[in-house]
């Protein structure tokens, strides 16, 4: 039984899966299982992840239908056989001990369920844009998931037995992982390690992105508030938990008026 199964879902991917299976690959860390979704993808990316699996008996492809990111996710993580999940996402790239790094730490620290890290934001020419900088600690991480996503989804590994508890991904069409998060810490201790573990380009794909799931910006904000005021019901009341709120109603606000599209 592999420790780690690395869950990967992919949409129309073929300009950039191959960094990113290879990202995986070439991980110091050695004992895991990659699990490939092919969402129904229309474009080449099924016959590159063959082209890999010829070679490497620790990839399993799931071909299936476009449903979506979330549903894709738990068919990879129900046909996974380890203790620990990690994602990856088809256009993002590993640094080559993420995963060591991150089974070290769940290892050493088993009252965490769910582990993320920090994260590069570069250009095509891999320049480093931006860098992105989640709070680190159980109790800033809870305080933060009243204003946004604490965790960068490519950089997560998890528990199984947690995600099993808490019920999977919710198949909703925007935020899925944020929802999910926020059920984790819930009832277990969360943190993110301070190591820059995740490149992400910003030409992202955009499966995932709302505008192309048939939401406006009025819908996606209202995605957020429902799921600040969860995490308001869940961690209790912060000084800056008004504002937070009153920051996501003034989006709401604005794109109703039409001042924000």
């Amino acid at each position: 039984m592999p420790k780690v199964s690395v869950i990967m879902a992919a949409y129309n991917e073929e300009n950039n899966i191959s960094k990113a299976i290879e990202s995986i690959l070439n991980q110091s860390f050695k004992d895991f299982e990659f699990i490939i979704i092919n969402d129904g993808s229309t474009d080449g990316t099924e016959e590159i992840v063959k082209k890999y699996q010829y070679n490497e008996n620790r990839i399993l492809l799931i071909a299936k239908e476009n449903t979506g990111l979330a549903d894709s996710l738990n068919l990879g993580i129900k046909n996974s056989r380890s203790d620990f999940i990690a994602r990856i996402d088809a256009d993002d790239i590993a640094d080559e001990k993420r995963l060591e790094i991150q089974v070290n730490y769940l290892e050493s620290n088993p009252e965490i369920a769910l582990v993320g890290s920090w994260c590069y934001l570069i250009n095509l020419s891999n320049n480093i844009k931006k860098e992105c900088k989640p709070p680190t600690k159980d109790k800033d991480i809870r305080k933060y998931m009243q204003k946004d996503n604490p965790f960068i989804h490519s950089s997560v590994m998890f528990s199984k037995y947690a995600i099993e508890k808490v019920g999977y991904y919710n198949l909703i069409k925007v935020m899925e992982d944020y929802d999910l998060w926020i059920r984790i810490a819930k009832n277990y201790k969360v943190a993110n390690i301070p190591l820059f573990l995740i490149l992400r380009y910003e030409n992202r794909n955009l499966y995932t992105r709302p505008c192309h799931q048939g939401l406006n910006r009025y819908d996606i904000y209202s995605f957020r508030l429902k799921i600040q005021l969860q995490a308001v019901k869940y961690f209790g009341v912060y000084p800056e938990t008004f504002w937070y709120l009153s920051r996501t109603i003034i989006s709401m606000v604005a794109c109703r008026l039409g001042l924000r599209r």
